[in-house]
């Protein structure tokens, strides 16, 4: 064989020097595209597993049961009616205070009773508040909360 068998012809070797030095930068362009896009998926796979391992090697709190008298010890109930405070660096900690219990109880809903707009307006007028009822494209306003509205 020789070279001659295998040599372009004047057009097909000016059409390859042309594209030549654009399809050698394209490939290149694609090599760092490819180079890059492997190192971050390798930092991202590398981060994911530090950080579970993080989450899974940290230890867990653990609550210590409170320490036991000794035997002979008397029990000492506090005579004080407040309740007892321990203040920690300006932080003030209740350890036993019967209002949040009546602050955060559940209060009772009386039930709603459905009234047409009649009785409605009666007892609006019974209780003192403005009675009027208007009704805009299948809404109705209570002519109070009209009021409100319109205040500054």
């Amino acid at each position: 064989m020789t070279t001659t068998e295998y040599a372009l012809s004047p057009l097909a070797r000016a059409r390859m020097e042309h594209d030549l030095p654009a399809l050698r930068a394209r490939v290149a362009r694609r090599g760092r595209v490819r180079r890059w896009s492997r190192r971050a998926i390798t930092a991202g796979a590398i981060a994911a597993v530090i950080s579970l391992a993080w989450v899974a090697l940290r230890p867990l709190p653990v609550s210590s049961p409170p320490p036991n008298p000794p035997r002979d010890a008397p029990l000492t109930v506090n005579p004080t009616p407040h309740p007892m405070r321990t203040v920690i660096a300006g932080v003030e900690v209740l350890t036993n205070d019967p209002s949040i219990t009546r602050r955060l109880a559940a209060t009772v809903i009386p039930a709603a009773t459905p009234l047409d707009d009649g009785a409605l307006q009666d007892t609006l007028a019974k209780s003192g508040q403005p009675h009027g009822l208007l009704r805009v494209g299948g809404r109705t306003y209570w002519e109070g909360d009209l009021a409100l509205a319109s205040k500054p």
